[in-house]
C-alpha cells in the first residue's frame, strides 16, 4: 500500500513539475563568430590598339600597282588587370572590280617599329591577306600581353610593329581598277597564367577569342568554318540554312541576319550551344538540334521573324535545351511560334511572342512538350489560336506574371483554349484573356474528372466576348 501510495504522488509531484515548467525558457550553450569583409572583384580584359586612335592605318588615298608596298606601325597594349592572349586578323572585307584584290596582296609583319625593304624576306610573310582570311587570323600562334604595367618573365605589357602590305610584282591585268577595303581586328581572350585556389593556372587554357566582324555571306560561312563567334558588322542575307557544329555565339549587333529569305534556320547541332544576342532582327528560325542548347539574350530592339513551312521561329527538338530572355518572336504560317518538341528545359522571360496571321486556327504561340517549362513575364498574342499548349503529360511547368490573349473566335468554330496544359501547372499573377476556356486540362488517357495538377494565385481572367459563353476560367475536357 505505501509503495502504491508512494508512487501516486511521485506521478502528482512529475505533473505538477511539467505545469510548473511550461512557458519557461530552457537555456543552451551557444557561441559565433564572424569573419568580416570578404571582397570578390572580377579583373578587366582591355587591348588597346594605337593608344584607341581610329584613324586607318592604311590610307585610301594611294595609287597602287604591281611592286608597291606600304606599312603601318601598330602597338597593342594591354590596358587591362588580367594577363591575355591576343592574335590579329582582316575583317569586313569589300571588293570593287571583276578580280579579288586580296589575292595579290602580300602581308608582312616586322617586330620593330619601322621596315626597309630589306625587311620583305620570306621568314616575315604571313601570307596573301586573302589566305589570311582562310586561316582566320595573322598567326597560329598567340601573342601574350602582361596587365598593364606588371610585366613578368620576358612578357610585356604592349608590342609593338609594323605591318606591311605589297602588291606582288606579277599582278596581271585583271586587277586593274579593282580595290578593297577592311577592317584590322585584335582578338583577345584570358592567358592562362593567373592561379585560382586550387594552385591551377590551367582553368582558362581554352578561353576563346572574341568575336570575328562579318559583313557578308563569305565572311560569315568563313568565320563558321574556322569555327569562331561572329558579330554582324552590317546586314548579310545567307542563301541556305547554317549549321553551327561548335560551342557559338552570334551577336546581331544592331543588324539583321536574314537566312533563305526567312524560311531557313540557324541551327545549334547535338551537343552543342549557341547563344544568340545584341539588338538587330532574324528573319528565320533558330533551332536548338537534339540535345542541343540555344541561348538567347536579347537586346531592348531584338526580332525573330520567321517564314517557315512549320510555322516555328524558335525550335528544340528532342532533348533540346531552350533559354530565352528578352525579344519579339512572330511566324508567318500555321505552327508553333516557339516550338520545344520532347525537349528537355523550355525557359523564357520578358519576351513578346505573336501569331503572325490573324486567320490562324490551329497554331500556337508557345508549344511546350518539354519537361520543365518556366515562363516569366511573357505576352502572347495569339489572336484565333491557344496562346499557349503545355502537353508533356509528366511535365512540370511554372507560369509567373505575364499576359496571354486568345480573343477571336471563327464561325462556326469552336474557339480555343488560351491556356491548355498536361502534367502540372503552377501559374500566379497572369492575365488571361479567352473566349474559349481560360485555363484547360486535357489529357488523353486516362480521361480526366476534374482539373488536376493546377496550382493557382493571384489569376485575372478577361472574357474578350460576350457572345461566346458555357465556357469557364479553369475547366477539364
Amino acid at each position: 500500500m505505501k509503495s502504491k501510495k508512494a508512487l501516486l504522488l511521485s506521478g502528482a509531484s512529475l505533473l505538477m513539475s511539467a505545469v510548473l515548467l511550461t512557458g519557461t525558457t530552457f537555456a543552451w550553450f551557444t557561441d559565433s563568430v564572424t569573419n568580416e569583409n570578404n571582397h570578390v572583384e572580377a579583373g578587366t580584359l582591355e587591348l588597346t590598339l594605337n593608344g584607341g586612335n581610329n584613324d586607318p592605318l592604311f590610307e585610301n588615298d594611294v595609287v597602287w600597282e604591281p611592286g608597291h608596298s606600304e606599312q603601318a606601325v601598330v602597338t597593342l597594349e594591354n590596358t587591362g588587370s588580367l594577363w591575355l592572349k591576343y592574335t590579329m586578323s582582316f575583317s569586313n572585307v569589300k571588293t570593287t572590280g571583276g578580280a579579288n584584290l586580296a589575292e595579290v596582296l602580300d602581308v608582312y609583319k616586322v617586330d620593330d617599329s619601322s621596315a626597309t625593304p630589306e625587311d620583305l624576306i620570306p621568314e616575315n610573310k604571313l601570307g596573301t591577306m586573302a589566305n589570311l582570311m582562310k586561316q582566320g587570323s595573322f598567326e597560329t600562334d598567340d601573342g601574350i600581353l602582361a596587365p598593364q604595367g606588371e610585366p613578368a618573365e620576358g612578357y610585356e605589357d604592349s608590342d609593338t610593329f609594323t605591318l606591311v602590305i605589297k602588291m606582288q610584282e606579277d599582278a596581271d591585268s585583271k586587277y586593274q581598277n579593282c580595290g578593297i577595303t577592311f577592317d584590322v581586328q585584335a582578338n583577345a581572350a584570358q592567358h592562362a597564367y593567373e592561379k585560382d585556389g586550387f594552385g591551377s593556372n590551367d582553368y582558362d587554357n581554352d578561353a576563346p577569342y572574341d568575336m570575328t566582324r562579318v559583313s557578308n555571306q563569305d565572311e560569315f560561312l568563313q568565320a563558321m568554318q574556322n569555327e569562331r563567334g561572329i558579330l554582324l558588322a552590317g546586314d548579310i542575307a545567307l542563301d541556305a540554312g547554317v549549321e553551327f557544329s561548335y560551342d557559338a555565339k552570334l551577336d546581331l549587333n544592331g543588324h539583321t541576319l536574314t537566312i533563305q529569305d526567312g524560311a531557313a534556320s540557324v541551327k545549334a547541332l547535338s551537343g552543342t550551344t549557341l547563344t544568340v544576342s545584341g539588338d538587330g532582327t532574324v528573319n528565320g528560325v533558330l533551332y536548338a538540334d537534339k540535345n542541343a542548347t540555344l541561348i538567347v539574350n536579347a537586346g531592348e530592339n531584338f526580332t525573330v521573324n520567321s517564314k517557315s513551312a512549320m510555322g516555328w521561329a524558335v525550335y528544340g527538338a528532342m532533348g533540346a535545351i531552350v533559354e530565352i530572355t528578352g525579344g519579339t518572336y512572330t511566324a508567318s504560317n500555321e505552327g508553333s511560334v516557339i516550338n520545344v518538341a520532347s525537349g528537355k528545359t523550355l525557359s523564357m522571360k520578358n519576351a513578346t511572342v505573336t501569331v503572325g496571321s490573324a486567320s490562324m486556327l490551329d497554331s500556337i504561340g508557345i508549344s511546350g512538350n518539354a519537361y520543365d517549362v518556366y515562363l516569366e513575364n511573357v505576352t502572347v498574342n495569339a489572336k484565333y489560336s491557344r496562346a499557349v499548349y503545355l502537353n508533356h503529360q509528366n511535365g512540370s511547368s511554372v507560369i509567373k506574371g505575364g499576359t496571354f490573349i486568345t480573343d477571336k473566335v471563327a464561325e462556326g468554330w469552336n474557339p480555343n483554349p488560351t491556356i491548355q496544359y498536361a502534367g502540372t501547372l503552377d501559374i500566379s499573377g497572369a492575365s488571361i484573356t479567352r473566349v474559349g476556356t481560360g485555363i484547360l486540362y486535357k489529357v488523353n488517357y486516362p480521361k480526366p474528372t476534374q482539373v488536376e495538377g493546377l496550382t493557382q494565385s493571384n489569376l485575372t481572367f478577361v472574357e474578350a466576348d460576350a457572345a461566346v459563353s458555357g465556357y469557364k476560367d479553369i475547366d477539364f475536357a
